[in-house]
């Protein structure tokens, strides 16, 4: 099992945790969620033998979450696009 986080600037409201919650969990090889919204960080423990990093990143952009940065267990940072304001209320 492998972890990682990913910062989205867009994460603002509990709803936005339910909605990256919803889209992620249920994706094969993804096998816990946590969400925190002050710190605007999504941690995922998954597969890497089930699921890529990619593949995350793009059902959040399908959901209006992009991913400013990825950091793997390694210490690594992946830089990405940055959003703004919350992707569900616009705060």
């Amino acid at each position: 099992m492998a972890q990682l986080t990913f910062n989205i600037p867009k994460i603002s409201c509990s709803h936005c945790v339910e909605t990256i919650t919803q889209a992620l969990h249920p994706l094969v090889g993804v096998n816990q969620v946590s969400v925190d919204i002050p710190s605007k960080q999504l941690e995922v423990n998954y597969d890497k033998t089930r699921i890529t990093i990619d593949r995350m990143r793009e059902a959040l952009a399908g959901i209006n979450y992009p991913v400013a940065s990825v950091q793997t267990e390694s210490g690594e940072k992946r830089p990405d696009r940055r959003g703004a304001e919350c992707s569900c209320c616009g705060a």
